[in-house]
C-alpha cells in the first residue's frame, strides 16, 4: 500500500451499500403500489367471457398510457367500475355488416346483436368500449354510447387466476 493512501473499510462500504438497496427498494415498492392494483371482478360479471372469467383477478395500470383498439380497460359508469375492450377511438367511422363490427373497414372481434344502435363515427375524446361477450346484460357501448376518454381509470396488464 502507497504511502498517504487510505484504506477502505469493507464494513462501511456493505453499510453504504445496504442503505442504497434498501432505498430502492423503498422507491420501487411505492411506485409498485401507487400505479399498479389487483382488481377483482365480481362473481357475477360475464361481459368479458371467454377473455375473463368471472371472479378472475386482475392487474391493472391506475395510469394508463392512451388506450389503443383492443386494450381492455377500467372505467366509470353510473359510479361504478365497468370492463370492456376499446373497440374504437375518437374519429373512427364504424359499421356493421352480418353482425359484425367494422373499424374503418377492418373486420373485428365484436359481433352486434340484431337491432343494435351503433354509431357511425365516434366522436373525438371518445371511446367506443364493447364486451367481450355479446351476450351479457352488462352495459357497454351500445347501451350508453361512447364513453370519454377521461373516465378511463385503468387498464388490464394480466389475469392473476393463479393467486
Amino acid at each position: 500500500m502507497k504511502e498517504g493512501a487510505e484504506r477502505i473499510d469493507p464494513g462501511k462500504v456493505m453499510r453504504w451499500a445496504r442503505m442504497v438497496l434498501l432505498g430502492a427498494t423503498m422507491v420501487f415498492a411505492y411506485l409498485l403500489v401507487s400505479r399498479y392494483h389487483i382488481w377483482s371482478m365480481n362473481e357475477a360479471n360475464d361481459c368479458m367471457v371467454p377473455a375473463y372469467r368471472p371472479g378472475s383477478r386482475l392487474l391493472v395500470d391506475l395510469k394508463p398510457r392512451p388506450p389503443k383498439r383492443k386494450d381492455v380497460v377500467i372505467y366509470r359508469y353510473k359510479g361504478k367500475g365497468r370492463i370492456a375492450r376499446v373497440a374504437a377511438l375518437g374519429g373512427d367511422r364504424l359499421e356493421v355488416r352480418e353482425d359484425i363490427l367494422y373499424v374503418n373497414g377492418k373486420r373485428t372481434i365484436h359481433r352486434i346483436p340484431p337491432g343494435a344502435v351503433v354509431p357511425s363515427k365516434v366522436p373525438p375524446g371518445e371511446l367506443f368500449l364493447l364486451n367481450d361477450n355479446p351476450d351479457s346484460l352488462l352495459p357497454d357501448s351500445l347501451e350508453h354510447g361512447p364513453v370519454p376518454a377521461g373516465k378511463i381509470w385503468a387498464r388490464v396488464l394480466l389475469v392473476l387466476d393463479f393467486l
